[in-house]
């Protein structure tokens, strides 16, 4: 009795099993599996078969069965099958001019096709077609191709926006273009608001334009402190912009700076560091670079940051002879030996500017305990031999 228990487990574990190697099809409504797909973030496969059409059973039977499909299309998509002769099925039929079984689509959550196949695919093909559809650049394609024919509306704008945002390619034109369908009621909405919040990444927009020329109806309706701090995150974006670039120069800078002035924002005088040393830096503006790090180092993140502190030591050694420079300059690396005394890269740092100091025997010591710890570590000692050559060499 027991074993056929045990039998009886066993059969409906195993049927259990294969029930769910399956892919999985929903059975709602055309509109819910839509809104399923925005909430769950995943594109739509669409199955259109016939009732009569052999391949589209043998798909059925042989692919939509096997484990590895059903696995990956359970877990990238929103799977529905439609016959295209009856109810929903015709419609869809004539929206995407279906008239070959199967046709295999992949959607969107707006019904965007983003990739179709006609005809039957075996199973290493239907998942080729699967990932391909998952590829932002094929997306992309139809988002630019739908965008040509004129669709502006909102959740279709967000989609074509969310996908540059993937690899923050620019958005200014879509934006733009987007901007200019808005009249005076819909300007300030939750989705022009979001829009702002999240992905408008300069002040060159409409709708950056719009913030400013309607900023107190925006503060009407999500406070001033919201949209202070909306304007900063976009201001920031811009200037991060031109920080990537290596493009740091006063006519771009300047102005984007006085921005901030009176803008409100917990990160703002850390930022406001950041970019200020980003811009001297890069202008070879090293008096002031220096003046900024000894007014701000030691009160700010930086001051616990052994990694920053290097780049910072490293830097004024690099481009400033002063005695008063340099001396802080040693000051900064002791903070990172302090934090972190075991990195070799750090006393190759202090060795290089005990040297520049004219404090050869001390340098030394520091290059040679460099060494040490990077031939302990089983480090590339090239550079920092290089540096105990110098010393050495030095009169």
């Amino acid at each position: 009795m027991k074993f056929l228990k045990l039998i009886i487990i066993i059969f409906l574990v195993f049927n259990q099993t294969k029930l769910y190697a399956q892919v999985k099809f929903e059975t709602s409504t055309w509109s819910e599996i839509k809104q399923k797909a925005k909430k769950e973030k995943k594109f739509i496969f669409l199955d259109c078969y016939t009732s009569w059409c052999k391949p589209c059973k043998v798909m059925e039977k042989e692919v939509f069965g096997n484990d590895t499909v059903a696995n990956f299309y359970n877990q990238n998509f929103i799977n529905v099958k439609y016959d295209m002769e009856k109810g929903i099925g015709q419609a869809l039929s004539n929206k995407y001019a279906i008239n070959v079984y199967p046709t295999l689509l992949i959607l969107d959550y707006n019904g965007l096709e983003i990739t179709k196949n006609i005809g039957e695919l075996k199973t290493q093909k239907f998942i080729e077609f699967g990932k391909n559809g998952l590829l932002p650049k094929i997306y992309r394609t139809a988002l630019e191709a739908e965008f040509n024919k004129g669709n502006r509306e909102y959740s279709f704008i967000l989609s074509y926006i969310e996908n540059l945002n993937i690899d923050f390619s620019p958005n200014e034109m879509l934006l733009n273009e987007y901007w200019k369908t808005l009249n005076n009621e819909d300007i300030t909405n939750s989705n022009q608001w979001y829009l702002l919040k999240m992905f408008v990444q300069t002040t060159q927009t409409l709708a950056y334009e719009t913030l400013e020329k309607q900023e107190n109806h925006f503060a009407n309706i999500y406070t001033k402190d919201s949209v202070d701090y909306v304007k900063f995150n976009i201001i920031r974006r811009e200037i991060m912009e031109i920080v990537m670039s290596n493009k740091i120069k006063p006519d771009k800078f300047k102005p984007l700076r006085a921005k901030f002035t009176n803008l409100k924002h917990p990160n703002k005088d850390n930022f406001l560091f950041l970019i200020d040393k980003d811009f001297y830096e890069n202008n070879a503006m090293w008096g002031e670079y220096y003046s900024l790090l000894r007014n701000n180092v030691e009160k700010n993140a930086a001051w616990d940051n052994a990694k920053t502190l290097n780049s910072y030591a490293a830097t004024i050694t690099k481009n400033m002879l002063g005695k008063s420079e340099l001396e802080y300059a040693k000051k900064l690396i002791l903070r990172a030996i302090e934090l972190k005394e075991n990195q070799p890269v750090f006393y190759d740092t202090l060795a290089q500017i005990l040297l520049k100091n004219n404090k050869k025997v001390e340098a030394l010591q520091a290059s040679e305990k460099c060494l040490a710890l990077a031939k302990a570590a089983n480090e590339d000692t090239s550079l920092y031999e290089e540096t105990l050559a110098k010393i050495k060499n030095s009169k």
